[in-house]
């Protein structure tokens, strides 16, 4: 049996297809991704998609994409 990963921002870009893609609306992700990090959690850098969405991705234990948007 192999342990747990650790959640953490820093996989390669694209979703491996493992568990679920969670996302969530948020007023300001700048403040949300401070929280995160304050709270220990490792999201990924704020990226702003083509067509102007901006995004960060924070992978949970279970396999699981969490993606914050606004």
């Amino acid at each position: 049996m192999t342990a747990p990963k650790k959640a953490s921002g820093t996989k390669p870009k694209g979703f491996p297809g493992q568990g679920h893609l969670i996302t969530f609306q948020v007023r300001d992700l700048a403040e949300t991704r401070t929280r995160l990090c304050d709270a220990g959690l490792a999201p990924t850098p704020i990226e702003t998609h083509p067509w102007g969405a901006t995004v960060m991705y924070l992978d949970d234990p279970e396999g699981n994409r969490l993606e914050f948007w606004c």
